[in-house]
């Protein structure tokens, strides 16, 4: 990745992956771990896990390249996310993808709802 967009990776967002589901069919996810990343409020269409087409509010970039997947949970901070609903800090997560750089490097984005 870019040391540019190492740069502007100042929010602090957590991730906790999905382990599987409890008897009453509730996700069940493991320890919340935290990374840097940049949070950019910006409508974008993009392709979900079912391949329809729906709007993404915010993109995640990542500073460093977490293992994470569509049934994973993000947890925003409040500043990020202007609301301390669980809703707003910890929107569905819609496509994760790779955005590679000029110099070959890559960089993950999560799309949000």
């Amino acid at each position: 990745m870019l040391w540019e967009l190492r740069a502007l990776c100042r929010q602090r967002v957590q991730v906790a992956l999905r382990t599987g589901v409890d008897g009453f069919g509730r996700e069940t996810y493991g320890n919340d771990v935290e990374y840097t990343a940049r949070v950019v409020g910006k409508n974008h269409l993009v392709r979900d896990s079912r391949g329809e087409q729906v709007v993404s509010t915010r993109m995640v970039y990542f500073a460093l390249t977490p293992e994470i997947g569509v049934h994973d949970r993000l947890t925003l901070s409040t500043g990020d996310a202007r609301s301390t609903e669980d809703g707003a800090r910890r929107p569905a997560i819609i496509s994760v993808g790779v955005s590679p750089d000029d110099l070959g490097g890559e960089a993950l984005v999560a799309y949000l709802a």
